[in-house]
């Protein structure tokens, strides 16, 4: 889930509150049948199709690692119940502890708690499952659930079980086992901007602790900390608040530095005389000659973009395609469907006139040459055609943006 902006992690109690159905993982707590007919009301929800969500379940049941531990832990925890219900005795204390270190050799004596291991791809322990009626859990670290208290527990982002728990389609088995990331289509992208956000999340730790480390905070009224912790932290107490240095891209210093950078240059040239946005294209032949059908290849999509961003502002600075260029902002950004796209804004030396910019810029669909005409100018101009009517040109029928009737 997002909060402020950030991705954090919570892992659920064994069994959801009275009243609510099983999701996630409380769904291999459960028997298979009746976990297939919340898996199937989902899949109508979303329009998916219910034979490929059933058998997706079935398969994580038996193979992942996790599903398997839940498993187990729910059958302790209603024999340990069903015997407190025998013997007339309080609900026993019960945890389930996901451990982060795995370790292939270890043993233990002590009956109340069970040492539970992954049988593949390699016998390591993933888990421990303790019931008592008194005394305290033992001392792992981890990630601890309960049986039927149908809470969230905070998961830290640097957890190695991070990944096994929200992609288990990525991680079948529970482990990061070798695998060919791309042909895993949107959940692969989604796992790599999951990898971006812990990487921003792990710069501003290192941030906040040179900061404590100078013991210097934000300071924030009591008006704006009672609002804050009334609209987005259900009225629980606000933590220390810190300043973000400048250095981090996004944060508020570093916009503000980056607008009085242009600005500054505005003020000692001239205003921009063009405004070039330059896009990228998922059909670009690189792009589509080193994918598979089914990848996504976020990875080669940003390599070729960036390539060809280079070489297109290698055309405008040392080529000086549209004249001498005095000063430039360049701005990266990622559209929604996830390409990324360069705003380009140039200051030039000379004074830019209505000719010039006509001689650059044009609305009007280009010639098509004559077919007997098989020069290189010829067929380049075909291919000026073709793009143009292909990309720029607007259709208009019924069910066009342009027809809808806004009041």
């Amino acid at each position: 889930m997002r909060m402020n902006g950030d991705i954090t992690y919570a892992a659920s109690d064994l069994f959801p509150p009275e009243g609510k159905k099983p999701a996630f993982g409380q769904l291999y707590c459960i028997d298979l049948q009746d976990a297939q007919e919340n898996v199937i009301e989902k899949a109508k929800e979303f329009s998916i199709s219910q034979t490929i969500a059933t058998k997706l379940l079935k398969m994580i049941t038996d193979e992942h690692a996790f599903a398997s531990l839940f498993k187990t832990a729910s059958k302790k925890f209603e024999e340990a119940m069903k015997k407190a219900k025998e013997e007339k005795k309080e609900m026993p204390k019960f945890k389930c502890i996901i451990v982060d270190s795995r370790d292939e050799s270890f043993t233990i004596s002590d009956p109340s708690i069970h040492a539970h291991s992954a049988e593949k791809p390699k016998n390591e322990l993933i888990g421990m499952i303790w019931s008592n009626d008194n005394g305290e859990p033992p001392e792992f670290k981890g990630i601890w659930l309960s049986g039927i208290n149908g809470q969230t527990h905070f998961v830290p982002f640097w957890s190695p079980n991070v990944d096994p728990l929200c992609y288990p389609l990525l991680f079948p088995y529970g482990f990061k086992s070798p695998h060919w990331l791309w042909s895993k289509g949107p959940i692969a992208d989604a796992w790599l901007i999951d990898m971006v956000c812990r990487a921003e999340r792990s710069q501003l730790d290192v941030a906040r602790k040179k900061v404590e480390k100078m013991k210097k905070r934000c300071t924030t009224t009591k008006e704006l900390q009672k609002y804050i912790e009334g609209k987005y932290l259900n009225n629980k107490k606000l933590g220390s608040m810190f300043t973000i240095p400048k250095g981090f891209k996004g944060g508020r210093k570093y916009m503000q530095n980056a607008y009085a950078d242009i600005m500054t240059i505005i003020e000692n040239t001239t205003l921009p005389s063009y405004f070039i946005t330059f896009t990228g294209n998922p059909k670009w032949d690189e792009i589509e000659r080193n994918s598979n059908p089914g990848e996504t290849r976020s990875d080669l999509k940003c390599r070729v973009f960036l390539t060809k961003a280079q070489e297109f502002l290698d055309d405008l600075f040392k080529k000086n395609i549209f004249g001498k260029v005095q000063a430039y902002h360049v701005v990266m950004e990622f559209q929604k469907r996830g390409m990324p796209h360069l705003h380009v804004l140039l200051i030039m030396e000379d004074e830019v006139t209505v000719e010039n910019v006509d001689n650059y810029i044009s609305a009007r669909i280009p010639e098509y040459p004559a077919d007997d005409d098989k020069s290189d100018e010829a067929k380049q101009q075909k291919l000026y055609h073709e793009l143009v009517i292909k990309h720029m040109l607007h259709i208009c029928n019924e069910n066009s943006a342009c027809q809808i009737i806004r009041d």
